[in-house]
């Protein structure tokens, strides 16, 4: 079966590859905001990723504080 392939951050990946490298959860994890943060993060142009991105430096620095 032939497949588009799209470019994302430099790689080709199909519609039935994951463009990430680790594996996602099989589940997404969903939470309310006050809506004066809702909208920010709506606005943002790539918000699925940008989520990642902070709830992983997050980690990492609640981590990095625990181990001190």
């Amino acid at each position: 079966m032939y497949t588009q392939l799209k470019n994302y951050k430099g790689k080709e990946v199909s519609r039935f590859a994951s463009p990430y490298e680790q594996q996602m959860a099989e589940k997404p994890i969903s939470v309310r905001l006050s809506a004066e943060i809702d909208e920010k993060v709506r606005s943002l142009p790539n918000r699925t990723e940008w989520l990642r991105e902070a709830i992983a430096e997050k980690l990492e620095r609640e981590q990095n504080n625990n181990c001190a």
